[in-house]
């Protein structure tokens, strides 16, 4: 029966020690920051978009040009947006994108690459501060009456800016092709 009773006595003591006392004193953002809690708490978190996306999309067009764009989420690249509101950092990821384009005449590839900030700016290095937070948005093609040519817009997004910037592709018959801001 001592026995017993010695022991309820030590274990009364360790449950006594341990009532949070040494955080009595700690204000709320004192024991969340002890603890790398805040962090978790302080951020949301948005990714746009959210998972990896794909698209392909094929054309034939009346000057005999045939288009495939196959689109798709570069999850490797992105563009943050940080808002603060009240005590919440919004932070939103916006990924970038590649498009795979292939364009045929007469079933003779013309042109296939990746299209990319990377191709763009190895294309033309004055382009970069113009690419700079921007993102791949949309490539499509412009519709014009000429047998040797083919047009296309693409489109980035600065979503720091909220801004659209396009640049022109010209594509040639003769496997020849020019990125430019200029209209033809």
């Amino acid at each position: 029966m001592k026995n017993s009773l010695i022991i309820l006595l030590i274990v009364a003591f360790a449950f006594i020690g341990c009532d949070g006392r040494d955080r009595g004193q700690s204000s709320n953002n004192e024991i969340f920051s002890g603890q790398n809690l805040k962090q978790s708490f302080s951020d949301k978190i948005i990714h746009i978009p959210e998972n990896y996306t794909e698209a392909e999309r094929d054309t034939i067009l009346n000057n005999g040009f045939k288009i495939t764009i196959k689109a798709y989420t570069d999850m490797d690249n992105y563009v943050l947006k940080t808002e603060k509101k009240s005590a919440i950092t919004h932070k939103s990821y916006y990924r970038d994108a590649k498009i795979s384009l292939r364009v045929l005449l007469k079933d003779e590839v013309v042109f296939s690459e990746i299209i990319d900030k990377n191709f763009i700016i190895a294309h033309n290095p004055n382009f970069k501060n113009y690419l700079n937070n921007t993102i791949l948005r949309d490539i499509n093609y412009v519709e014009i009456y000429d047998d040797n040519i083919l047009k296309m817009n693409i489109d980035y997004y600065n979503p720091l800016k909220k801004e659209y910037n396009r640049l022109h592709l010209i594509i040639n018959k003769d496997k020849t092709y020019s990125i430019n801001r200029n209209t033809i």
